[in-house]
This record gives C-alpha cells, sequence and structure tokens, in this order.
C-alpha cells in the first residue's frame, strides 16, 4: 500500500467538502476535524462541544456512543466509513490587544471558530465567530491587518 500525504490546501477542494470527495472517490484516506465535517455529518460535530470531552476516556466513550449513528449515516449517505477516531488537542482563545480574563470579554470580539456548537458557545458571550478552515486562514489575517 502506499499513501500520499497532502496538507489542507494542497488539494482543489476545502475540508468542509472532505466526505462527499470521498464519497466520489478523490481521495481514499483522510483525517479530519469534526468540525469541518459537521456540514455534511453533524455527528462529528458531538465530540467538539466545549467541555464534553476533556480526556481520552471521554473521547471514547463520546466515540462509542454516537459511531452506529454516524457509521449508519456517513455509509448509507456517502459509502463512508469511519476507521478510526483521535481526540482534537485542547482548544485555546488566542489574541491580541487587552488580555480576556472571562469569557464574558469575548463580546464584540471577532474569534475563529471550527465547528457550529464553537460559533453557537462564542455567541452566547455576544463575540462574533468567523467559521474559517485552515487554508483560509491566512487571506483572513491578510485582510484584516490591511483594515488597521
Amino acid at each position: 500500500m502506499k499513501i500520499t500525504v497532502q496538507s489542507q490546501g494542497e488539494l482543489p477542494f476545502s475540508g468542509n467538502e472532505i466526505i462527499q470527495v470521498m464519497g466520489d472517490g478523490g481521495v481514499q484516506l483522510c483525517s479530519i476535524n469534526g468540525g469541518y465535517a459537521g456540514g455534511q455529518c453533524e455527528f462529528t460535530e458531538i465530540p467538539m462541544l466545549p467541555y464534553l470531552v476533556t480526556n481520552m476516556d471521554e473521547a471514547t466513550a463520546c466515540d462509542n456512543a454516537i459511531r452506529p449513528y454516524m457509521d449508519k449515516y456517513l455509509h448509507e449517505t456517502y459509502g463512508v466509513t469511519e476507521v478510526g477516531y483521535f481526540m482534537y488537542p485542547g482548544q485555546y482563545i488566542w489574541g491580541t490587544g487587552t488580555p480576556i480574563s472571562g469569557f464574558g470579554d469575548l463580546a464584540g470580539r471577532k474569534v475563529r471558530t471550527l465547528a457550529s456548537t464553537q460559533s453557537e458557545f462564542v455567541l452566547q458571550f455576544k463575540g462574533t465567530p468567523l467559521a474559517l478552515t485552515w487554508a483560509e486562514v491566512p487571506d483572513a489575517l491578510t485582510a484584516e491587518s490591511s483594515t488597521h
């Protein structure tokens, strides 16, 4: 077996399209953040709920709970099968300007998010979520810095 590894942005589609691309045969194997795939399979966003999964035991329990439903949906809709999972690293809020001391300080700030669940979290604190794939981040940062 030969596996060619390519980073997001090297192929002519975005991370948000990966499940459909796999179903169409454009990619045979991928590793993807559940937030990117959430538009095509909402089950992938469940582990992304803030504070739901904080260690490997919780990640395993979450995967065991959603896998039967997710596998059925992915197979019936796209012909795709999950072959494994990994715990996404801790999620942090990074920024510039005045440091935040609590979630209430997100009010009025733009926050990059990976999933609709994270966007909802930011909205709860009156922040502005920006859903961007990694490939879109450099252009967004350049555009933002040129307006200041």
